[in-house]
């Protein structure tokens, strides 16, 4: 998976889209109150690319990311 800039999303200017490989629309976004997502929206300002990985877990799955 992948993390980029929402730039259609009309409910926040900065979102942070989760992406599928070969999907177009955002799986989900990173939360306004993310402690990460500034560091997230620094990382893609200045190109670079963050991926991540989806975990499944018994409990409710997470997203694990990496800069």
């Amino acid at each position: 998976m992948r993390f980029a800039r929402d730039w259609d999303n009309p409910v926040d200017r900065d979102a942070v889209g989760i992406y599928l490989p070969d999907v177009p629309v955002p799986l989900g976004w990173l939360y306004r109150k993310d402690a990460n997502r500034p560091v997230v929206l620094a990382a893609l300002d200045a190109g670079k690319t963050v991926d991540g990985r989806l975990i499944a877990a018994a409990s409710k799955p997470k997203v694990e990311f990496w800069l």
